[in-house]
């Protein structure tokens, strides 16, 4: 891997005993993961796709808790996420993670090429 913030990037074909050596796009190192522009866009994205299933069952819990405190009950098996959404007017979390992963990239100004699905 080479590192560098040019536009143009030199790219020399490394080789050993005549075996062209693969050039990583992606390098992990102590759990970090950098690209060739030294950006944390990789790892950024990493991250959120790890903990998004998480985050959203303990917000999922919540609401349901806040439901209980509201009426008394809790709100029946299986209710519709969107609903308990829309009943407490809380944004969805993917729409939350979009907007916090823009702000982080337009801070450190460098373009998205990220996907907010969010992984289960």
């Amino acid at each position: 891997m080479t590192f560098t913030r040019k536009l143009n990037q030199i790219i020399y074909p490394y080789r050993i005993d005549s075996e062209l050596l693969l050039r990583e796009q992606v390098v992990r190192d102590l759990g970090v993961e950098f690209d060739s522009s030294l950006s944390f866009i990789p790892h950024v994205e990493t991250v959120v796709r790890a903990h998004s299933a998480a985050i959203e069952n303990v917000q999922r819990r919540f609401m349901k808790y806040l439901a209980y405190r509201s009426d008394g009950v809790y709100p029946p098996r299986g209710v519709d996420n969107a609903d308990l959404l829309d009943r407490f007017q809380i944004t969805p979390l993917e729409s939350r993670i979009k907007t916090q992963l823009v702000s982080f990239s337009l801070t450190h100004n460098q373009l998205l090429g990220i996907d907010f699905r969010i992984y289960r």
